[in-house]
Formats: C-alpha cells, sequence, structure tokens
C-alpha cells in the first residue's frame, strides 16, 4: 500500500512539473519565442564569441553587461584573464598608503592602456569587475581579490565629488577626461553605483548636479539643457538619471523631452528641437543622417530605447509626456528594423540588438528597469534560453 501511494506521489509530482511547465511556455507570445530562438542562435555563434573578445571601449562594454540576464557564463578563461589585467592596473595608480591617486596617472599603466583620466579608468574597472563576478558565480571560483580595492575607490570616488563643486580646489583639466558620451559627473556617481555603494553617500553632489536637470522656472520650463547626445552609444547623463527614479525631484516628462539621441538635421549641437528624444522616436526609428553629400550614416535608436527600459518606461506601451492617447510599441519598432530568416525568425548578428533582445526579455520575465548598471547579482539571470 506504501509503494502505491508513493506511486501515485512521484506521478502526481512529475504531473505538476508538467503542467508548470506548460504554463510557463503558454505565458510566453509569439515574440518572445521568436527572440528567444534568435537570441540563443547568435549568442551560439562564432560572430559573438569573436565580438565578444574584441570589445574594448565602455560604451561596447555597455552593451555587453545585458548578459547578466541569461543564466549562462558567456566568458572564456582567455577573455577574463585579459579583464584581470586591465582590473590589475589599479595597481599604477595606487600609492604606498593604498590610496589611489590623481598624481600616479600622468606616468601610469592606466594612462599607457589608453585611459583618459583615473574617473575614466575606473568606470571601466566598475564594468570589468560585474564581468568577472558573474564568470566566477556561473563557474563555481572564489576570488575576493578585487573587493579589497573598494574602500580605496570610495574614498577616491567621495574626494572626486567633493572636488569637482568646490570652486576653491584647483581641479587639473588633465583630470577630467571621460569615454565618449560620458562627463566625470556621470563617470564617478555609474562607479559608485557599479560598486555596489550609496551613491547619495558616496557621490552627493553628483547626484544634485544630476537632479538639477530636472529643475523648472516659473512658467514650468526646464532651466537645464542635457548634455551633447550619443548616437554611438550609451549617455552619461541619461544613465545617470537612471539611478535616481526613486529620488526626489526626478522627472520622467524631462527624459521623455529633453534628452537629445541624434540630430534629426545634420550636424552637430543641434537645440532640442531639432533632436530625436524619447517623445519623437516613434516617428523617427529608422532615421538616418546625412554626414556629406555621399554618405549617409545610421544612427543607433537602440540606445534611446535601452535608455528608456533603464528609466523603467515600458518601451512597448510607451506614452508620451504630453498624452495624445497613443501607446507606442517602440519594441516592435525595432523588430521591424531586423530581418528574417526563411522560418520567420528575427536575424541578431550583433550585441547592440541582443542587449535590446536581452532587455525586453528581461522586462517580461518581471525586471522592471533592465539596465546595464549595477552590481552583479545572481538573482538577476531571469532569462533561461533552452
Amino acid at each position: 500500500m506504501k509503494k502505491i501511494k508513493n506511486t501515485i506521489r512521484v506521478i502526481s509530482l512529475a504531473l505538476c512539473g508538467i503542467l508548470a511547465f506548460s504554463l510557463a511556455s503558454c505565458g510566453k507570445s509569439e515574440f518572445e519565442e521568436k527572440l528567444e530562438i534568435s537570441l540563443e542562435k547568435y549568442l551560439s555563434s562564432e560572430s559573438f564569441a569573436t565580438a565578444l573578445a574584441e570589445v574594448k571601449s565602455v560604451q561596447a562594454r555597455a552593451n555587453v553587461m545585458y548578459l547578466k540576464y541569461l543564466d549562462r557564463n558567456f566568458y572564456s578563461e582567455e577573455s577574463i584573464a585579459e579583464y584581470k589585467k586591465s582590473l590589475d592596473l589599479i595597481s599604477s595608480i595606487t600609492d604606498g598608503d593604498g590610496k589611489i591617486s590623481y598624481d600616479l596617472f600622468k606616468e601610469s599603466a592606466v594612462k599607457d592602456a589608453g585611459f583618459y583620466s583615473v574617473t575614466d579608468y575606473l568606470y571601466s574597472y566598475s564594468l570589468l569587475v560585474n564581468q568577472y563576478a558573474l564568470f566566477c558565480d556561473k563557474t563555481g571560483k572564489q576570488d575576493d581579490k578585487y573587493e579589497a580595492n573598494n574602500g580605496a575607490i570610495e574614498e577616491f570616488l567621495k574626494a572626486v565629488d567633493k572636488a569637482l563643486y568646490d570652486e576653491n580646489t584647483a581641479f587639473d583639466p588633465e583630470n577630467k577626461g571621460a569615454a565618449w558620451g560620458y562627463t566625470i559627473d556621470s563617470e564617478i556617481l555609474l562607479t559608485a553605483h557599479n560598486l555596489g555603494f550609496d551613491i547619495d553617500k558616496t557621490t552627493p553632489n553628483a547626484v544634485k548636479h544630476f537632479l538639477d536637470y530636472y529643475k523648472t522656472d516659473g512658467d514650468g520650463n526646464f532651466v537645464k539643457v542635457s548634455d551633447t547626445p550619443n548616437w554611438n552609444g550609451f549617455t552619461g547623463r541619461a544613465l545617470a538619471g537612471s539611478l535616481l527614479t526613486t529620488h526626489d525631484g526626478y522627472s520622467a516628462k524631462y527624459e521623455k523631452t529633453m534628452q537629445g539621441y541624434f540630430p534629426i538635421t545634420d550636424g552637430w549641437d543641434q537645440p532640442i528641437d531639432e533632436m530625436i528624444n524619447l517623445d519623437r522616436l516613434p516617428g523617427y526609428y529608422d532615421k538616418t543622417i546625412e554626414i556629406s553629400k555621399d554618405v549617409a550614416d545610421f544612427v543607433d535608436p537602440e540606445y534611446a530605447l535601452l535608455s528608456g527600459m533603464a528609466h523603467g518606461f515600458d518601451m512597448t506601451k510607451y506614452e508620451k509626456a504630453e498624452a495624445d492617447g497613443e501607446k507606442y510599441d517602440l519594441v516592435s519598432l525595432w523588430a521591424d528594423t531586423l530581418e528574417t530568416d526563411e522560418s520567420g525568425n528575427y536575424i541578431i548578428d550583433n550585441i547592440k540588438d541582443a542587449a535590446v533582445a536581452i532587455a525586453y526579455l528581461a522586462f517580461k520575465s518581471g525586471i522592471s528597469s533592465p539596465s546595464p548598471l549595477g552590481a552583479y547579482n545572481q538573482a538577476d539571470a531571469v532569462i533561461k534560453l533552452s
């Protein structure tokens, strides 16, 4: 009798498992299933492996950070060895007291490696260390070597945050170099967040600086205009703003209307009225710009889409700041730019589009604000490809 009960129990558990799997599968739309197939094909390809190995700049690395949402390790021992070489450069800007010093930068291995400043390097460091953390977690490796640098980095970021906004402090212009599309203000804020520091305590002045963008005058007009946009990658101010959504004074309207991602007209430094912001994106998703009479350059609207997601906007039902009664599916506009194979599945052939696919699938799996930022957390791996 006991054996029969045990058999019934096993069968019941098996049926429950099958039912749960079926419900999970039924919960996915055809669009999600197609994206998963396309993503799996690309991430398993030699093309992806090559592209991943060639990532050098922080702009390219930011796209790679979306891999944290996948329950899989994509990094080889060889790539990790290269990452560790870059991480170890921190010793060349660390003095005998264990403090990070700007004075050491001019003659450092960090500068020789091509970084624009200490803060520029530390932003890259904060991304690399999270890639390494993912690798260690997925492969069962134990290594807390780089955590030992956190105290010195946090102290340094606090000092820079104070010096940047202190009129009485001389700040060497050579120390203000930042990656393309970023500023030193955004880099220290993002670095603090990526290493798990409290940004309000570590970089309070930078937090205040970016919240100032949301201030309005007596007529309700925003006082500050966003920095020069970057249509070849992420923009530091927009990413910094995504860390402030729970702060008093944050303005979704500003993010939808005042951040330019790429120009409508040819040239540079156009006013916001001649820029594509999130509210204009539905009508200009496949825009090109003419660099010269003979060259037309495609812009990268993916970064506007990804930035909107990082701010927690539902980009499948996007509502403009000045509501017009419409909800725009910007993810579908993105998908319409992709080619399809003979089976009707999308063809993803670059890390940038892979990042959009991953961010969307993460959003559908419960991540409210998928972003390339933040300290590594194994709980973020919500996407399980077949």
